[in-house]
This record gives structure tokens, sequence and C-alpha cells, in this order.
């Protein structure tokens, strides 16, 4: 695997244990111009915001729904 997408990875599941998300599923896709990953997870409303706003602020996130 790619070492920028293996940091990138390890960064949101860093971000989610730091706001107490626990992970129920977890899934990726790859095209030709980017790898996308999916989490469906539990926690609070208030964690769940946070770890919004600190991926909107990630330069290396490029598209975020949630």
């Amino acid at each position: 695997m790619d070492s920028i997408l293996t940091e990138n990875l390890e960064k949101v599941h860093e971000a989610l244990k730091l706001h107490s998300l626990m992970v129920l599923e977890y899934r990726q896709s790859k095209t030709e111009t980017s790898i996308t990953g999916r989490w469906r997870v539990i926690g609070s409303p208030k964690h769940h915001e946070e770890f919004v706003d600190l991926k909107v602020r990630d330069k290396d996130v490029k598209e975020l729904d949630y």
C-alpha cells in the first residue's frame, strides 16, 4: 500500500480514536484518480462534531460527507 495512503488512513483512525468514536464498519475503494474510505461509527454527537471539524480542516481530505 502506498505510504501516503497508509499515513492518511492512520490519521483517520487516530482521529476516530481520539474522539472516542467506535468503528462499526470500514470500506475502501480505489479508482484511477482517488481512493475513498467510508467509516460507519458510533459515539456521542459532540464527538462526531469534533471529528468532522477536524477532518474539514485537514488539507488531505478532498471530500467529506457526514
